[in-house]
């Protein structure tokens, strides 16, 4: 059986601001239906490759497609087909929720009756119906975030892009988020989100992806990524403090690698994320072990189809 062709594909992409290479031959695929877990210290070029997908930056070598067509080809299709979640709030406090939607709609060309029928279903996707009229700065963090969700929604995509989405939530609020996240994702969303998270990409993520000084140094399942980053490999740190780790990189199937028993350096941020991500691992191991079963509701309304 020929594998589906993915919604999200970067073959190659390098990226510079000015002199320096800030990604280097990045490749990666999402499907529909799959959340893929985008991590790495701070400079590690995740935000960089977001603006590269949204189409914001210019890549400087390789390609970006979405559902087979690259910006270059087609940007009014390749952007419909994309929706931006940006880590700060993308809506206007003097507006209503409503006409916060009603705005975003007409930007993407929706218009009249369907717009007003994009509107609803985004506002009760999100679960705001009830505060459609009130201005988003009367709003606590967490509907602020589901409102900041539903503009990305209205045009129907099939991509995703979503930057720390729970940043400074409570844990209720979080949840909220997941619960949508996963909705999408059932619906065949593909969906790439950043996070400084684990405990959040250990339980949402169907793949993780790890970027460090612009390489990816692994792809893959969580309990793949945890079985190949094993924190067990991480060498030693000296006493003054100063990161003197390596990182042993293995042919795994499905995950990234520069070579057989190449090393690569770990900084201490970078160490300590592999460590606390392969304990998340372990915890969710765990679990699976004990029986024990997550019971999603059916009752969170859907939004849209996919084409």
């Amino acid at each position: 059986m020929t594998p589906a062709a993915p919604v999200l594909s970067l073959d190659g992409v390098s990226l510079r601001w000015g002199t320096k290479c800030v990604v280097s031959g990045l490749n990666l695929q999402v499907q529909a239906g799959q959340i893929l877990g985008f991590l790495g210290p701070n400079g590690s070029g995740k935000s960089t490759t977001l603006s590269a997908i949204s189409s914001h930056k210019q890549v400087d070598s390789g390609e970006i497609k979405i559902n087979g067509v690259s910006y270059a080809e087609a940007p009014e299709l390749y952007r419909q087909r994309l929706g931006y979640v940006p880590q700060d709030l993308a809506f206007y406090e003097e507006l209503s929720a409503r006409d916060n939607l009603l705005f975003f709609g007409r930007m993407y060309g929706i218009h009249g009756r369907l717009l007003r029928e994009r509107v609803m279903d985004a506002l009760d996707f999100v679960q705001l119906v009830n505060q459609a009229d009130r201005k988003p700065n009367s709003f606590s963090g967490g509907m602020q975030r589901r409102l900041n969700l539903a503009c990305s929604l209205l045009h129907d995509p099939t991509l995703l892009l979503l930057d720390e989405p729970t940043v400074g939530l409570d844990v209720a609020s979080r949840e909220a988020i997941y619960d949508l996240l996963g909705h999408l994702r059932r619906r065949g969303r593909a969906i790439v989100l950043t996070t400084h998270l684990l405990e959040e990409a250990a339980t949402l993520c169907d793949q993780i992806a790890i970027l460090n000084e612009g390489k990816l140094m692994a792809h893959g399942s969580l309990e793949d990524v945890c079985a190949h980053l094993s924190p067990q490999g991480l060498g030693y740190f000296s006493t003054t403090g100063e990161p003197k780790a390596t990182l042993p990189f293995k042919r795994r199937r499905g995950l990234a690698n520069t070579g057989e028993d190449e090393q690569a350096p770990v900084s201490g941020s970078l160490a300590s994320m592999i460590a606390n991500l392969a304990a998340q691992g372990a915890a969710r191991r765990k679990v699976v072990a004990d029986g024990s079963v997550v019971v999603e509701s059916a009752e969170t309304p859907s939004f849209g189809k996919v084409a």
